[in-house]
């Protein structure tokens, strides 16, 4: 699966399962448009994750869709039913799309974490090896049944603490020298003969964002400075 960075997502390989999105049971040696923000919504997506036969997709607007097989509860739609097509994650009682940071595909499980720090998983919680020996899945639930939606894991299993890169302080707010330096590196007069100028924005989002983490707050007047913008984050 590959997203582009206008928020499309493309797919090839072996699709018998459902697992590409594009609604029919074949091999494609080719990229094949499986959508953008007419189906996602937003600015289209965002990132995915790839499962042995199911794919989760995640768009702007943070929410996750999935497709593929269904029969080990994997996608997370309350049933096991396959879907051929990206299907919205539907909203329960424990679970509400629209907050979704990362996700996770497994061989029988998904796993999502969401913005504020909690995480949570759904899909076979136990299955029989050729031997014939129950061996647990990955939910990471104590109970061995099957998740057929998103089920939050204990936050004591963590010891309360939240999933992720969590950072109270933004790292500009920690390194106010460094994020200037690198500000002054990308300005179009003071930075004219900097490598940093034409530096890919990934690379400049990997060094401000100190990896994984979530929504920073840097203020407007650095962002422009930086030539950033909230979408690039």
């Amino acid at each position: 699966m590959v997203v582009t960075e206008d928020g499309t997502l493309w797919a090839c390989g072996v699709g018998f399962d459902g697992e590409m999105g594009i609604g029919i049971d074949q091999r494609t040696t080719e990229p094949r448009r499986v959508g953008g923000r007419e189906i996602f919504g937003g600015s289209g997506v965002r990132m995915m994750a790839c499962g042995t036969k199911h794919t989760l997709i995640v768009g702007t607007d943070n929410r996750v869709w999935a497709c593929g097989a269904g029969y080990h509860c994997a996608l997370g739609t309350g049933n096991t039913v396959d879907c051929r097509v990206p299907t919205l994650l539907p909203d329960t009682t424990d679970f509400t799309n629209g907050n979704v940071m990362s996700v996770s595909a497994g061989k029988r499980h998904s796993v999502a974490v969401m913005r504020d720090g909690t995480v949570y998983t759904w899909g076979k919680s136990v299955h029989l090896t050729p031997s014939g020996f129950a061996r647990a899945g990955g939910t990471g639930h104590r109970e061995h049944q099957d998740l057929p939606n998103p089920t939050q894991l204990d936050p004591a299993l963590f010891h309360r603490a939240r999933i992720g890169h969590w950072h109270k302080r933004s790292w500009l707010d920690a390194h106010p020298e460094h994020g200037l330096a690198v500000a002054m590196g990308l300005h179009k007069r003071l930075g004219a003969d900097s490598f940093s100028v034409s530096a890919p924005s990934e690379l400049l989002h990997s060094i401000v964002t100190d990896g994984m983490r979530f929504k920073p707050n840097y203020s407007t007047g650095l962002l422009a400075l930086m030539g950033l913008h909230d979408r690039d984050l």
